[in-house]
């Protein structure tokens, strides 16, 4: 028996990195990104595939070979040119024929880039220069995608780089959202223009409802920082449909389609599921009192274990706890019983309420509940919001019904916007960053 691995060696595998970067052995393919709820074409992103005969099976054995290497900066400048000179023609073709609508004079191409490669100071001059070489409608098309790859290595160093990009007429997309925990704490650092949902929460998202809750908040930081969503890895009808309904504002993956050496248009899966599922008319003003329910109410002087049976007999989540000046506050179900194994059966209930809680009158508007519920102190994350009035009693907004109602009208406002031109509109029909809210 012969021993030993099959699988080349560092200096073959590093001689094959240097043809293929010499040669230039890398083809780009484009893959569209696609409104949600009209189906237009908002953008391509351009992947990169190793030639055949190159050495290299596929994009991610290259790009880690060039990662040891240290020829990252050699291959993504090679991808990058290539990216952009598969595209030129093409959107040169649209803008000689008209450009009408998205398909090329609204086309977004996002272009990939590592943080290390982002790091360095070459970075911009280098793009200024390939963009310069593209059509006049496309220059200022290009989104840069940070990938997720060497994040810690180069963190501080991407940071100061982004305004460089923004100066050239880039937009930012933030890529792989959600895959680990430290991509949320840098949506904050970045502020992107576009939040690239990573595809482990867009899987199966239609029957996990912790995945739905993370993209819930993530359209939600979108909406306050007038960036736009896009749902990645999208294979399923369902999948499609849950990411539309919770006002995700574009779509990509195989069911919308496969990535193409020409810019490609969606699948007749998608024509088919839009036809399906039509927008639903605008309704009236939301309100805390359009969105609130009844509430269980209580005195605060109640004791704990009249509480516990009143929550046991209804199956509330809690309680709303009143004393003599009004609302006292809100007393979950969980706290309840937590007394009450304590052995604190009478105890005056209100002596268990913990966090000021977020009181608001019934005409109370969207975009202030929400302020009032991010405000709030950490421990009543969770709790809803209490809505009173005098003469009647309180009432409660829960805050999962709140987050979904933000949604529903963050994806219709965007889909006023993406069905013509109007003021605030950018590229394809999307929003501009910083454009003002419908």
């Amino acid at each position: 028996m012969v021993s030993g691995s099959c699988q080349p060696g560092t200096g073959d595998r590093r001689r094959d990195l240097e043809a293929l970067i010499v040669g230039e052995l890398v083809d780009p393919v484009y893959q569209p990104i696609v409104c949600l709820r009209t189906g237009a074409v908002v953008g391509h992103e351009c992947l990169s595939r190793p030639a055949k005969g190159s050495g290299f099976a596929s994009a991610g054995e290259l790009f880690d070979a060039a990662a040891q290497a240290d020829r990252l900066w050699q291959l993504e400048d090679l991808t990058r040119r290539r990216g952009f000179g598969g595209i030129a023609g093409w959107m040169g073709t649209q803008d000689a024929e008209g450009a009408r609508g998205v398909d090329g004079a609204g086309s977004l191409l996002f272009i990939n880039c590592s943080p290390r490669v982002i790091a360095d100071e070459r970075l911009a001059a280098s793009l200024g220069e390939a963009i310069a070489a593209l059509p006049a409608i496309a220059r200022e098309r290009a989104v840069i995608e940070i990938t997720e790859r060497h994040w810690h290595e180069d963190e501080d160093a991407v940071l100061g780089r982004i305004d460089a990009l923004r100066t050239i007429g880039c937009q930012v997309a933030l890529d792989d959202v959600g895959a680990d925990g430290a991509g949320f704490g840098r949506l904050l650092s970045i502020r992107p223009d576009w939040i690239k949902i990573d595809r482990r929460l867009i899987s199966n998202i239609d029957r996990d409802r912790q995945r739905r809750r993370l993209v819930g908040f993530l359209v939600e930081f979108a909406a306050d920082t007038d960036a736009r969503t896009v749902a990645e890895g999208i294979e399923r009808d369902e999948e499609f449909r849950t990411a539309a309904d919770l006002g995700t504002t574009c779509g990509q993956g195989y069911l919308i389609a496969r990535p193409t050496p020409v810019p490609g248009q969606p699948s007749e899966a998608v024509r088919r599921l839009l036809a399906g599922c039509p927008v639903p008319e605008q309704p009236g003003p939301v309100t805390a009192s359009t969105l609130s329910s009844e509430a269980v109410v209580l005195s605060g002087t109640e004791p704990v274990a009249s509480v516990a049976s009143r929550v046991m007999e209804t199956g509330a989540s809690g309680v709303v706890l009143t004393d003599a000046g009004g609302v006292a506050g809100w007393l979950p179900r969980e706290r309840v019983f937590e007394a009450l194994g304590c052995g604190q059966d009478a105890l005056a209930s209100g002596e268990l309420l913990e966090a000021p809680t977020a009181v608001v009158s019934p005409r109370t508007t969207l975009g202030l509940m929400l302020s009032a519920a991010a405000e709030r102190d950490a421990r009543a994350t969770n709790h809803p919001l209490i809505v009173s009035a005098p003469r009647t009693a309180p009432r409660i907004v829960p805050i999962q019904d709140l987050f979904a109602a933000a949604a529903a009208t963050s994806r219709r406002a965007e889909g006023a916007r993406l069905a013509g031109p109007q003021a605030g509109v950018g590229h394809a029909g999307v929003p501009r960053a910083g454009a003002a809210a419908a």
